[in-house]
């Protein structure tokens, strides 16, 4: 994992302006159940994950040490490395404002509810960003927002 991070990337589901509904509810869940154990673990950005060696996510960083950084993982990597010593000191939200917890951040995406075909949650538009069908299906939930709203 590299430690070059700054800043929470445009997508960070940390970040409250981030659109929501980007990512996989399964991809949420690991991050409750990572967050939860005692080991806990590293949490790469989702903009690196597909480089050879991912960057690890600002805006969980800033959680960890707001938190008094829970995650072992990350306390040994900061006994090891003075990379992630600087990292860790230099990271900031970059004026943005991040939700106060993980379960506050689920829950935001929860409440737009989850495309009937595939289980993603829902786009801010009502529209499912996970599902590879030509139509994507919204639920009823979404659908009456999305009626209201044009009313």
């Amino acid at each position: 994992m590299k430690w070059d991070t700054r800043e929470p990337c445009g997508s960070c589901p940390y970040r409250r302006d981030a659109k929501l509904g980007l990512w996989h509810p399964d991809e949420f869940d690991n991050l409750v159940s990572t967050e939860r154990s005692q080991m806990g673990s590293l949490f790469g950005c989702h903009a690196t994950r597909k480089l050879a060696e991912p960057s690890v996510c600002a805006g969980w960083l800033i959680m960890q040490r707001e938190n008094g950084v829970p995650s072992i993982v990350l306390r040994l990597n900061l006994m090891r490395s003075q990379e992630a010593v600087d990292c860790m000191e230099a990271v900031s939200s970059g004026g943005h404002e991040l939700y106060d917890s993980v379960d506050e951040m689920v829950e935001a995406n929860e409440a737009l509810g989850r495309c009937d075909a595939c289980g993603c949650y829902l786009g801010e538009d009502g529209d499912c960003p996970g599902c590879e069908r030509l139509r994507p299906r919204r639920s009823r939930a979404a659908r009456a927002r999305k009626k209201a709203k044009a009313r």
